[in-house]
């Protein structure tokens, strides 16, 4: 998604009022309850309503891995996230940098990018929506989320918000529905002035987000969902004796960490004694680069290279050797030299050529399909003599480099769903696969090039040392793991293994395995010992004993009665259905 000003979300027609919901959190909070706020509205919130979220300014490597891991929980179809502040924002920030809050209530500049963010979604969606719902990131769904019952918590007819009240207290923000069609953007347009032009020294009681709402609202009708509180009589966390509870959960003050506390100590007991069964991973990736880079990419390259991939009948004996960069495609030469001398084309991905040439290899091909520039770096000395396949959503520089070397340049065009259709024409053809350049080039041999049996060295996908468990990732996640997988094999026994990795690698092994076991018309080698070849070994173990397995059952049916011979012959009580 596109950094800065906000797009009207998309129009879509539906019987019932259209509904966006806003939050907001700082990156530090996304592991501790924000990933699973997003993901509890992805599993029940209505399909229909999207989610706005505002991150603060942050620098653009560590806002894309924060962008991505959100689409990942709530579907690129269903968000929107912005990671710059509007020019009223940042001078409100600028302006009460040096404000040193004695409590949270008077923590102007935090509760600040509530409202900040909520007038910018209203003033972007005003014209295709009917209510705004503010939803606090650490509001997490239980159960499914209908419209009917949503609409007996939004303000109706010439009510601007509903809110939950409490009586001489100021207002609990955790869920605030805005009208917009009936006041609610005009609301949040003086909300946000309270800020750009106030001083606060009317506010004698607390200066956050809820105090602005409460004096706003003075003179306007609202539906209070919580009516019934009296000060002093009920308990002040009015969430739970409401409607809302009944569906949702606010996490406030502490009771997120501790949620995060817990979720943790869960996670560890299941390292310690669980193990993540193969068959049950589900782990999704995005493309590490926003779309408009990547349809930008794909227009200047349009221009640079000459020749584009197209479908062909294979050559040699019509096998290909694809070999990554793992520590195990050392091991693995003499194999990839035998293979090569009975006709099967070599392709190296990206730096592997390095490791093949420093053997003696000439690979026929290297395959790029990164759209990042340190790509460029990988090629301190192309080769002409070798054919590169390059993306068209790869970084211009890379192109640029090949070009000037005088290398053969084949593009082709990477099916990565970032809009990069709308910069192609009728004939260009797209290559399916996976976010490994590995299962790409299998998409690249096999659909256009026609190639059916592969051999895939060096995609090891995990780390043969433990790496530093403690480094962190551009999200401030922890960037490694230690994973027990386990899966079937020989005589239908489960195995299990525990590797170092990560999540984008587990993601590529999911790849490769759909491959080699939903493509029957490919055949599919993986070697080494690293986590795919480890997977790939007993997935051939346990193929091998089911066919066996299913090939005696054969035999053992020879001679034996039909289904009803042996049916009737129970209804009889005979010798007959003791069965073999």
């Amino acid at each position: 998604m596109a950094v800065g000003k906000t797009k009207p979300l998309i129009k879509k027609e539906t019987p019932y009022p259209r509904i966006a919901v806003c939050t907001t959190f700082p990156a530090e909070q996304f592991s501790i309850c924000a990933a699973e706020m997003l993901a509890s509205f992805h599993q029940y919130w209505p399909k229909d309503i999207k989610i706005y979220v505002q991150l603060d300014e942050m620098p653009k490597e560590q806002f894309d891995t924060l962008n991505n891991a959100i689409m990942d929980l709530v579907g690129e179809d269903r968000s929107f996230i912005a990671g710059l502040f509007e020019d009223d924002q940042k001078k409100f920030i600028d302006r009460w940098k040096n404000h040193k809050p004695q409590s949270y209530l008077e923590d102007l500049v935090k509760f600040s990018h509530k409202v900040f963010a909520l007038e910018k979604c209203a003033d972007a969606i005003k014209d295709g929506m009917d209510y705004l719902i503010w939803l606090d990131a650490d509001v997490i769904t239980k159960k499914p989320i209908d419209h009917e019952w949503l609409q007996s918590l939004l303000p109706q007819g010439d009510e601007v918000v509903s809110y939950l009240g409490r009586d001489t207290l100021h207002p609990e923000c955790g869920f605030v529905a805005y009208n917009l069609k009936a006041g609610g953007y005009e609301l949040l347009n003086q909300m946000k002035a309270e800020y750009c032009l106030g001083n606060f020294k009317d506010y004698t009681k607390g200066v956050t987000d809820c105090h602005v709402l409460d004096v706003c609202i003075k003179g306007k009708k609202v539906k209070n969902l919580s009516d019934w509180f009296k000060y002093s009589v009920d308990d002040i966390h009015v969430w739970e004796k409401t409607k809302l509870a009944e569906r949702m959960t606010h996490r406030k003050g502490n009771r997120k960490n501790v949620a995060a506390e817990n979720r943790g100590k869960d996670v560890k007991k299941q390292a310690a004694n669980g193990v993540v069964d193969v068959n049950n991973m589900n782990i999704k990736t995005r493309n590490c680069l926003d779309h408009e880079k990547i349809k930008a990419n794909v227009m200047a390259n349009k221009g640079e290279i000459r020749a584009w991939a197209t479908i062909t009948r294979p050559s040699g004996n019509g096998e290909v050797v694809i070999c990554s960069a793992g520590p195990s495609l050392v091991n693995h030469i003499d194999e990839i030299k035998a293979l090569q001398k009975n006709g099967a084309v070599v392709v190296a991905v990206k730096h592997a050529i390095d490791t093949l040439n420093a053997h003696d290899i000439k690979p026929y091909a290297v395959v790029l399909l990164d759209p990042r520039a340190h790509v460029e770096g990988f090629l301190k000395s192309p080769d002409p003599e070798v054919t590169y396949f390059a993306a068209s959503m790869c970084d211009p520089s890379v192109v640029k480099t090949l070009n000037e070397n005088k290398c053969k340049v084949i593009g082709y065009h990477a099916l990565v769903n970032a809009g990069e259709t709308s910069c192609m024409i009728s004939t260009d053809v797209q290559v399916s696969g996976g976010s490994a350049t590995a299962t790409r080039s299998i998409g690249l041999f096999s659909d256009l090039f026609g190639f059916k049996t592969f051999h895939i060295f060096g995609l090891d996908l995990c780390y043969q040392q433990k790496p530093d468990m403690n480094e962190k990732n551009a999200a401030g996640q922890p960037k490694y793991m230690e994973i027990t997988i386990g899966t079937h094999t020989h005589k239908n026994k489960y195995t299990q293994r525990t590797f170092f990795t990560e999540g984008q690698f587990l993601a590529q092994s999911n790849e490769i395995k759909d491959i080699y076991k939903h493509r029957k018309d490919l055949n599919v080698k993986v070697y080494g010992d690293g986590m795919d070849g480890w997977l790939y070994f007993h997935h051939n173990l346990h193929q091998t004993w089911l066919q066996g397995y299913n090939k005696n059952l054969e035999a053992k049916r020879l001679n034996t009665p039909t289904f009803d011979e042996y049916v009737n012959a129970v209804s009889r009580g005979s010798e007959f259905a003791r069965g073999i």
